[in-house]
């Protein structure tokens, strides 16, 4: 029913999310979430290339260690510490270095669904789940890096809820 919903909606904005650009907020349940702690010394400035063979890393091994069929859809990275004091960019810094890489894989038959409808749809749309804003604007705005979501809806409950600045579980609850 969700993936028959997703396709009417897609069939229906196809014109407009081609034209410009869009932003999906799908269902916490369609997505799967990762985190790493990353921990790195060195000599010379952190490349972008470095953090693309981190993040190249850490998808093989969700890929080879986890049986779902999900497709990688965004990383991020933050909690940037150096030498122990806190930054605002990782990219360019030298000596001991931490940060907290997230990647975001989105339910594959979902996507394949949105992609029957509109085949590009990855060029002009954002897709993120539901709580993404709200959860980063909590965790960053507000400092808070441990606490709950919930969306009341007519017939469920849904809870998501955010341990360490990010997704620990997402849980429905029928009324």
């Amino acid at each position: 029913m969700v993936y028959e919903n997703i396709r009417q909606i897609a069939k229906n904005e196809q014109k407009n999310m081609q034209q410009c650009e869009t932003s999906l907020l799908l269902d916490n349940t369609l997505f799967s979430f990762f985190s790493f702690d990353i921990f790195r010394t060195t000599d010379t400035a952190f490349t972008a290339e470095e953090l693309d063979t981190i993040i190249s890393e850490k998808k093989f091994n969700i890929k080879i260690h986890t049986n779902t069929t999900v497709e990688f859809l965004i990383s991020y990275v933050d909690s940037i510490y150096v030498d122990g004091q806190k930054q605002e960019r990782l990219l360019g810094q030298k000596g001991e270095i931490f940060f907290r890489l997230y990647l975001v894989y989105i339910d594959e038959l979902c996507l394949n669904t949105l992609r029957s409808a509109v085949p590009n749809i990855l060029e002009n749309t954002t897709i993120v789940p539901q709580s993404f804003y709200t959860m980063l604007f909590i965790r960053n705005k507000m400092q808070r890096d441990n606490f709950a979501l919930l969306y009341i809806m007519q017939d469920t409950v849904k809870v998501v809820a955010v341990r360490n600045g990010f997704y620990d579980g997402v849980f429905t609850i029928n009324l």
